[in-house]
């Protein structure tokens, strides 16, 4: 997927540790600058928060602050099961076009066997999204039921999301998994 994304134009750079003055820590998650280059100017976002991916949640999110020079907004972008993405998207009836193309899309590559992921994403006000690291870094130094509170943290914040679109790549991992995953798909199993 990096490699597909250099080859129209947006560069993964380098990551490295902010230097910003005053630098909270969230969550337990130093943060870190992103630098990437999008048809040949190099830009760095900051990443202010991670959402680790598990097996319950089916899903990962990083919050990120773009460069000033690009708005300066906090994005929340996120990556999933086309479930678990579908159900946590905005109402706007807008999107639906979308939506629709998004979900043929993602039959016809599974039904390839191809492994598939859904992309979304959510801007945040400053005032939100502060609220919100607030708990989330309490959920993370709780020492009774820390994973189980921080998924809860986690879901309040991954709601009323926008519809990016979706990837598919073949699985070069196991021989036989994209058989299996459009045997799984054409039995109608989700």
């Amino acid at each position: 997927l990096v490699s597909a994304a250099k080859n129209v134009g947006y560069v993964f750079v380098s990551r490295g540790t902010a230097s910003t003055e005053g630098e909270a820590k969230t969550g337990g998650n130093s943060r870190q600058n992103v630098n990437v280059n999008f048809m040949g100017r190099d830009y760095t976002y900051e990443q202010l928060d991670v959402i680790k991916f598990n097996s319950t949640r089916k899903r990962m999110t990083v919050i990120v602050r773009e460069p000033q020079e690009l708005g300066g907004k906090i994005l929340l972008l996120t990556k999933g099961a086309d479930n678990v993405i579908f159900e946590r998207l905005s109402h706007n009836n807008s999107d639906q076009a979308l939506r629709d193309q998004t979900e043929q899309d993602i039959e016809a590559f599974s039904n390839m066997g191809l492994r598939t992921l859904t992309l979304a994403q959510r801007v945040l006000d400053q005032e939100t999204y502060d609220a919100w690291a607030a708990k989330y870094a309490e959920a993370g130094k709780a020492l009774d039921d820390r994973a189980k509170k921080v998924d809860q943290v986690a879901e309040e914040i991954e709601t009323d999301l926008s519809l990016i679109g979706a990837t598919a790549i073949e699985d070069k991992l196991q021989e036989g998994v994209p058989d299996s995953i459009a045997a799984v798909r054409e039995a109608g199993i989700k």
